[in-house]
Formats: structure tokens, sequence, C-alpha cells
């Protein structure tokens, strides 16, 4: 003998009409999880150095002496420890439209790491006494004003802020220099010292 089952016509219209919505709000059949997936998909690679590390954000170049062709980025996670002169891998999504371009949402970052790279990894803190050593556009940096023979030149050079005759700075590079005096390096990434940091 066969039972019949009477289903409400109430449950019937609630459960048609909940199918209903979520296939007109997911009209793919994909689920939220894998929406929101999609949308964080990393699709951009920057490579270049890291120039300057303020307020959680990075400022990266792809080659030291043009700041114009240049990332912010934001938000981000790496599981290397990050330093100024570090040459990176940026993956990234959507940026904005100013310039320098600043990432927005997720950003993953990776530390170039190959046997024949040098890292701008030697610091020389100083003050700059000229920016136009021997009329050649270069950058002279003394350990103490007045003490020529312990300084550095730095040829090509970044830096995120305006630099000007007397500013204290770091000057970040591979290690590399000229046996002249004073020693001259190719590229350096120059970090103005603020007031408050100073004492770095």
């Amino acid at each position: 003998m066969v039972k019949k089952i009477i289903v409400p016509s109430a449950l019937i219209f609630t459960l048609f009409t909940t199918r209903s919505a979520f296939a007109l709000a997911n009209p793919h059949g994909i689920s939220k999880q894998k929406q929101v997936s999609a949308s964080e998909k990393l699709t951009e690679k920057f490579t270049g150095y890291i120039i300057s590390k303020e307020n959680g954000s990075l400022s990266v170049v792809k080659e030291i002496g043009k700041d114009e062709d240049s990332l912010v980025v934001h938000s981000y996670s790496s599981k290397d420890q990050l330093k100024i002169g570090d040459k990176v891998n940026v993956y990234y999504g959507p940026t904005t439209r100013s310039l320098p371009a600043q990432t927005v949402g997720k950003v993953n970052i990776e530390k170039v790491k190959k046997d024949n790279y040098l890292a701008m990894n030697t610091k020389y803190k100083g003050f700059i006494v000229s920016k136009n050593w021997n009329g050649t556009g270069s950058l002279l940096v003394e350990k103490e004003i007045g003490k020529y023979e312990d300084s550095l030149v730095t040829h090509t050079y970044s830096s995120k802020s305006e630099l000007k005759i007397g500013d204290k700075v770091n000057v970040y590079y591979n290690g590399t220099t000229t046996l002249s005096i004073p020693p001259q390096t190719g590229d350096g990434i120059i970090e103005k010292l603020t007031y408050q940091n100073k004492s770095k």
C-alpha cells in the first residue's frame, strides 16, 4: 500500500522563493567563498628596491635613480624580514590611478634571493655637503661635516624625500666602492633622517 505524503503549499512556496533568490544573487552557482577568493587573486608582479618604510607602508622603485617608476604598498604580508635596500617581488591586485600607483587590498612580498645579487645592505650615515660633486650631479656625504677624508660619493640614487645640502641621511649601497678618496659607489638609496630619528 502506497502512502501519500501531503506537503503544505506554504512550505513549497518558501522553498521555491528561497531557491529563486539564491539563483538571482548568484546566477553562475559559485559559492560565496569562491567569489571572494577570485576577487583577491594577485595577478600583478612588480620587482624593485625598497627605498622607504613609513607608517606601515613601503615605497618600491623598479630601478634606482628612476623614482617615477615606483609603487607604494600600504598593506602587505611577507615571510621575509624586509628592510630598506632589499630587492623584492611585490604580488598585488588593484591599484589607484595616482602617481605613484598605490596598492589596494591584499599584497604579498618576497625578498629576491640570488647568488649573483648584491643587496643594498651596507649603510653609511652622514650629512649631504654637495649634490653636484665635481659637476657630475652626484651626492657627496660626509660622516662629519668638514672631514672630506671620511666621506662617500653616490653617483645614482633614489630617495622618497626631497634632499638638500645639510640633511642628515642614511646611504644604503651594495658595499662596493672605488679605491679613490673619497670612495665612490654606483647606486644608492637615500633615507632622510628627520629630527625624531636623527639618533639612528
